[in-house]
């Protein structure tokens, strides 16, 4: 990470104006210096940058009110504005920081927000605020650790334990990817599972086998030769029943059709019936259904017109009536509506007097704001200059408690005194106790251990270790050579008892065997052999149980004995911290360096006054932040009592002169009259006449309109009748003359009467369709009788017997089903052979995966006692630690001429090899101020080459915040040899301290100084 600019505001002692350090000219050197006087605002601009990006402090965390307590008590606002180049391709970030106050209430600020951008081209992109850590690879701890080191901890990482120093490392470096144990133990989770779930799928498959398999194959076989042989029978039988089944439908079928035939017989006569009935409709509808359809239209047109023209009569008589009535009233009113203009006069002067009266009442109103505005705006400048005496009284007293404040800085100094040397006394006391558990610890551990010794029969604290191991090792020697003699006999007692196997069915002058002889005086016997088995077995148990007991014993010895001694040399490392701690306690004692000598007491009480000179500072300056708050809101209340007096008088203006106005226009006596109404009485009065007016209007437009609708209407009606009329009369003469000639015809047929003939047509009758019915009856009785006599010739010589058919259908269907039952059981057979097969398939693949996934399950337990407890991890931290202390060793060799060198301990503590003192080691804690210093340098130096390589970065950069006025003069100059030497290499290193010698070592620097009114500037040294 390389800065680029860093602008602030409103952050602790910097206030109002926004200040902007450009780090571009700042570290062009590679090294270069914040100076300033001790709370000058040094370390402000580190906890700037680490807020900006990781939203934590040094100081304050999110429980001590960050926004408030951050916030400078004479600024609205807080910015933090920081911008910085990251990676091999040196891409810019940006991560901004604001807050503001409550302009209402003062103790509240609002929450801290924070952004962040990533630069493209010209614009900043969006990222997330939480990206800092993935962009520098650090995490905010570790980025104090070797980025921006407060005071105090940059020989942390030198100091720290193993198990933070790992942690640190794992963190740095990555190293959780080593840690293997939890993906093991998923490995081994899921071999598992597929265990379990291969062992249920076997358990399924218990039942399955080659012999059930074979059998079913066999019963299968068989079932379908059967099948085979019914099939052919069945051919056999339908073939019979097919002939018998022919014979039924033929006899069948003659039988149906004879009675068909009779019955069309029956309806013979009803055929005659249709054919003279279509022959009388068909008669009629030639000579009569014309003249009669003509006379009956004709009859309808004469109803019609009748109707009608009794409709519109009616309608005439009526518009008659409606068009004489409302001529009969519009001559009134025309006189009317002539002279109408003069009620919208009279509304109009009523008008003008109601708005005269309303803006008399305003006029009066706005007299009496006025009045009241004065007053409030003499009262508002009373207020002021009352909190402007309050004013300069606060800081009055604001500069007496400055002038006469007790020194904080002083007072910190000696606590920070006390806190050490508390600190020290606590150490000894708990370095103390431990002593005493760890004497009571190696005390338990003897007497373990002299209670296992005399298990093997030694003398408590009289036995040397190594007699008591060569004992044990004697001991176990003779066991095994003894075992091994009896494993020796067992195995030639066993040739023996094969041997008896023979010997047992030999017979004089037969040839053994064995031996080829044909004599056997003495035969081995298999009993006695059984017996000397039984016996050198159970002694054989008998040692192999006392050397495993042997074997527990000497284990349990060296396990004590390691224990005994890690206790042993804990006790001495004690002793030496308890004489470490004594001399720094008297060497911390002695450096009490300050004017006056006060107790603890003395300085509590000190802190209290002082922290009540504070508060009170505190409390003058909230007050006098809200004294000037409310003597610039009562300004801002009289500018604006003024600026409304203003308007008002201007509005007042306005109202008299349209008041003038229109009361010049109020022209008549009669209207000034109205003068006297209530402004109630006159707008009901302006509504009565405006109403009137607009009646007028509506009621003479509506009668011209009625009447100029009404006249065409009664013209056109009257044409209407008169045609209608005409035509109703030649309709008439055409019905009588029709009706004469009709009469003439009826009277010279067959018929009798009109009535008579009317009846015949309304029958409607579908000849087509009567004909049809007809022709169908003729053509299917036809057939009929063709048909019977084909089936009569068909059927002579033969008979059927209805009885010994049914028994046959019977039969055939017994037979149907007990082949059905075979092709099923055949199928089920088939089917039960194919899931056989495949669950043999199946279950051979299982046991193989099986016989896989238990070989599987061995490695991943070997791999998992490797990864156990992060071993593996910790083994590569080690690994790294040492890579960086040989890097380190390469620059803190040099800065001490090859006389020091960091070495690790088998602990992972960090020790100091001394080439002075013949190569011994020592604790780092025994090195000067200036060799640590030294020390913490070349280890934050490795971690920031280490880390470049981790983040693709060019540079490498970090802050030292540290407290340089603690060195003396000869650490101090070994402190400016060493950075020195930073400025032969590709780095760039800034260095914040108080101490004057230090600005005279460096060229670019800033100098920050807090001024007690506006608070901290920063100079340039190249302005």
């Amino acid at each position: 990470m390389i800065p680029q600019t860093l602008t602030i505001k409103g952050i602790y002692s910097y206030q109002e104006k926004e200040q902007t350090i450009d780090f571009q000219n700042l570290t062009s050197a590679g090294l270069f210096g914040i100076f300033g006087s001790v709370g000058s605002g040094k370390s402000t601009i580190l906890e700037a940058i680490s807020f900006a990006l990781y939203g934590e402090t040094e100081r304050l965390n999110r429980r001590d009110d960050r926004g408030y307590n951050m916030m400078n008590l004479k600024s609205d606002q807080l910015l933090i504005d920081f911008i910085f180049k990251n990676g091999d391709a040196d891409k810019q970030y940006r991560f901004i920081a604001k807050a503001k106050r409550n302009s209402k209430k003062f103790d509240d600020v609002k929450t801290i927000a924070r952004e962040a951008f990533r630069k493209d081209k010209n614009d900043w992109i969006p990222i997330s605020v939480d990206s800092a850590e993935e962009i520098t690879g650090l995490n905010y701890l570790n980025f104090r650790r070797t980025v921006i080191i407060p005071q105090g901890r940059f020989q942390e990482f030198l100091q720290l334990g193993d198990t933070d120093r790992t942690k640190m490392m794992k963190e740095l470096f990555h190293l959780e990817k080593f840690d293997l144990s939890i993906k093991t133990k998923i490995l081994e989770d899921k071999n598992n599972i597929e265990l379990i779930k291969l062992d249920t799928q076997l358990q399924k498959l218990t039942d399955v086998s080659e012999e059930k398999l074979l059998e079913k194959e066999h019963e299968w076989t068989e079932l379908n030769i059967k099948i085979e042989s019914n099939k052919k029978l069945l051919n056999e039988k339908q073939k019979i029943n097919e002939t018998q089944k022919l014979l039924k439908e033929l006899f069948e079928k003659i039988e149906k059709e004879e009675k068909e035939f009779s019955i069309l017989l029956k309806q013979k006569p009803d055929i005659e019936n249709i054919k003279n009935k279509i022959k009388t409709y068909q008669e009629c509808i030639l000579k009569f259904k014309n003249q009669m359809d003509r006379i009956l239209e004709s009859e309808k047109k004469s109803k019609k017109l009748n109707d009608e023209l009794a409709q519109n009569k009616k309608q005439y008589q009526s518009i008659s009536l409606e068009l004489e009535k409302i001529q009969s009233g519009f001559v009134e009113l025309k006189l009317s509506f002539d002279s109408k203009e003069e009620l919208k006069n009279q509304a109009l002067d009523l008008e003008k007097i109601l708005k005269i009266k309303q803006i008399a009442l305003t006029i009066s109103k706005l007299e009496e704001r006025i009045a009241k505005g004065l007053m409030t705006q003499e009262e508002t400048s009373a207020k002021i200059n009352k909190l402007e005496g309050k004013l300069v009284e606060i800081k009055v007293k604001s500069l007496e408690i400055k002038q006469n404040q007790t020194d904080l800085a002083l007072l910190m100094e000696i606590k920070n005194w006390f806190n050490q040397l508390n600190s020290i006394k606590k150490e000894l006391e708990n370095l103390e106790k431990d002593k005493l558990k760890f004497e009571q610890k190696a005390k338990e551990q003897k007497q373990e251990m002299d209670l296992i010794i005399s298990k093997l029969g030694f003398e408590k604290d009289s036995t040397p270790e190594n007699e008591i191991k060569n004992k044990i090792a004697t001991l176990k020697d003779e066991m095994e050579t003894e075992l091994e003699s009896i494993e020796d006999e067992i195995k030639h007692i066993k040739v023996k008892l094969e041997l008896s196997r023979y010997s047992e069915n030999l017979s004089e002058g037969e040839a053994c065997p064995v031996c080829g002889s044909t004599h056997h005086p003495e035969k081995m016997e298999a009993h006695d052999l059984s017996e000397k088995t039984k016996l050198f077995t159970e002694k054989q148990a008998n040692i192999k149980t006392a050397l495993k007991d042997l074997n527990q014993l000497e284990k349990e010895i060296d396990n004590k004995t390691l224990e005994y001694q890690l206790t042993k040399e804990r006790l001495q490392e004690l002793e030496q911290k308890i004489t470490s701690s004594k001399t720094n306690l008297k060497t911390h004692t002695d450096s009490y360096q300050f004017d006056n000598l006060i107790t603890e007491e003395e300085l509590e009480k000190a802190f209290i006054a002082a922290n009540k000179e504070k508060n009170d500072l505190l409390i003058l300056e909230k007050e006098q932040i809200l004294v000037e708050e409310n003597l610039k809101a009562e300004t801002k209340n009289k500018e604006k009592y003024q600026e409304m007096i203003n308007v008002i008088n201007n509005e007042l203006v306005s109202n008299k002169a349209t008041y003038e106005t229109l009361f010049a226009q109020i022209l008549t006596a009669e209207s000034k009259e109205n003068f006297k109404l209530s402004s109630e009485e006159l707008e009901n009065r302006i509504v009565l006449l405006t109403n009137e007016y607009q009646k007028l209007i509506v009621d003479y437009e509506a009668a011209e309109k009625n009447i100029n609708r009404l006249r065409p209407e009664k013209d056109k009606l009257h044409g209407v009748i008169e045609t209608k009329e005409t035509e109703l009369n030649n309709i008439i003469f055409e019905i009588e003359s029709s009706s004469i000639k009709l009469e003439e015809v009826i009277a010279a047929s067959k018929f009798k009467s009109r009535n008579e003939i009317k009846q015949i047509i309304d029958i409607e009758l579908d000849v087509d369709k009567e004909n049809q019915i007809i022709q169908d009856f003729e053509n299917k009785l036809y057939s009929l009788d063709q048909l019977l006599e084909k089936l009569k010739k068909e059927a002579e010589g033969k008979s059927f017997d209805q009885v010994v058919y049914d028994q046959m259908i019977e039969e055939l269907q017994n037979f149907k089903l007990l082949m059905d039952e075979q092709t099923k059981k055949s199928a089920w057979l088939e089917k039960d052979q194919k899931e056989l097969k495949t669950k043999l398939l199946e279950k051979t693949t299982l046991q193989k995966e099986e016989v896989k996934l238990k070989l599987r399950a061995e490695n991943i337990k070997i791999l998992k006692n490797l990864f156990k407890a992060s071993g593996f991890v910790n083994y590569v931290s080690s690994v790294y630690l040492q890579n960086l202390i040989n890097a380190a060793n390469q620059r803190f060799m040099s800065l001490t001429s090859q006389k020091l060198r960091l070495e690790l301990t088998e602990t992972n503590d960090f020790i100091i090899r001394d080439f002075l003192n013949e190569g011994k080691t020592r604790s780092v804690k025994t090195l000067s101020g200036g060799q640590t210093f030294q020390a913490s340098l070349s280890l934050a130096l490795a971690l920031a080459d280490n880390i470049q390589s981790v983040t693709k970065s060019e540079h490498n950069f970090f802050f030292l915040d540290e407290g340089f006025g603690s060195l003396d003069k000869e650490a101090l100059s070994v402190v400016f040899s060493s950075l020195k030497t930073l400025r032969k290499e590709n780095r760039i290193v800034g260095v914040i301290s108080h101490v004057e010698e230090m600005q005279q070592e460096i060229d670019n620097y800033l100098k920050i100084e807090n001024d007690s009114e506006f608070g901290s500037k920063i100079f340039r040294s190249w302005e």
